[in-house]
């Protein structure tokens, strides 16, 4: 009989200390390992603790996004890719999910891609300079001038005091031979 509870006892002492662990294993510190790990240059254990964040609850957008950010650092362009489109699933209302996501594109050679992208993220925050500054830049390179004065401008309008809204006016200037 003694046996028999002391065998049950340990199974108890057993499930309350898994169930205890599993508590303080919340997607919240999933996450922060995750955080701790990649500023620690840590990015292959960062996306472990990422996808253990994301498995806890997974509409965690931070978790999501900096797993996009890990595969970057990695030059994993494909999957950075993918983790910032389920990122922008997730809020499409950040603009630097659209930025780093045009990014990614760039990285890859995917020019028309990061257009689109910078576009839509454009038309969702239209007051966001630096989408609209990364868009100018896109649309200079491509040749796409009008267009890039234009986004400039309107960077301008939103923050004046931004030195290299004036560069970028200058190169598209003298690019259409308007010194």
């Amino acid at each position: 009989m003694i046996k028999t509870s002391l065998q049950i006892a340990i199974l108890l002492l057993a499930c309350m200390s898994a169930v205890a662990q599993q508590s303080t294993d919340t997607s919240a510190s999933r996450y922060q390992a995750g955080l701790d790990a990649q500023k620690a240059g840590q990015y292959e254990r960062a996306l472990r603790e990422y996808a253990v964040a994301l498995q806890l609850d997974p509409k965690n957008y931070f978790a999501q996004f900096n797993s996009a950010t890990c595969y970057a650092e990695l030059e994993r362009w494909p999957e950075a890719i993918e983790a910032l489109k389920q990122a922008l699933r997730l809020n499409p209302k950040v603009p630097v999910t659209y930025r780093a996501l045009a990014s990614c594109y760039v990285h890859l050679n995917q020019r028309q891609n990061a257009i689109q992208t910078l576009s839509e993220g454009a038309q969702l925050k239209p007051e966001d300079p630096g989408i609209l500054r990364d868009l100018a830049a896109l649309y200079i390179d491509s040749g796409s001038l009008q267009p890039a004065i234009e986004l400039i401008n309107r960077a301008v309008a939103l923050q004046p005091d931004e030195v290299n809204d004036y560069i970028g006016l200058a190169i598209a200037y003298e690019r259409m031979g308007d010194l």
